[in-house]
C-alpha cells in the first residue's frame, strides 16, 4: 500500500531550524534507495548498498526540509507517500518536540 512503508527500508532524518523547527524524516525500500544513490549522483547504481546511499538520504531529506520549511505553517504534522519511477517514498514532517 502505498502510505505504508515497506519492511525493508532505509530511514535518514534532518532538523531544520529557522522560521520553522522541527525534523524531516524521509524513507524508502533498499533497492530504491540504491537506485536514488545512483540518479542523484549521476552514477551507476551501488552493487550493495552502502554509506552513499544513507548519505543520499540524508541529503533527500535536508533538500526537502529545507525547501519547503518557509511555507509550512506552524506545528504541521505530516506524513506523506509520494510515487516516483523508482517506487513509492515516505515524508514525514514533525514540528521540534513532537
Amino acid at each position: 500500500a502505498p502510505g505504508r512503508p515497506a519492511q525493508d527500508r532505509l530511514a535518514s532524518a534532518t532538523s531544520i531550524f529557522g522560521g520553522w523547527n522541527g525534523a524531516v524524516r524521509f524513507e524508502c525500500d533498499r533497492l530504491q534507495a540504491s537506485r536514488l544513490a545512483a540518479r542523484f549522483l549521476s552514477a551507476a547504481a551501488p552493487e550493495a548498498l552502502d554509506d552513499v546511499a544513507s548519505d543520499v538520504l540524508a541529503e533527500l531529506a535536508n533538500i526537502i526540509g529545507g525547501n519547503l520549511k518557509s511555507v509550512w505553517p506552524p506545528g504541521i504534522r505530516e506524513r506523506l507517500a509520494f510515487q516516483s519511477a523508482e517506487g513509492v517514498c515516505w515524508v514525514t514532517v514533525l514540528p521540534t518536540g513532537a
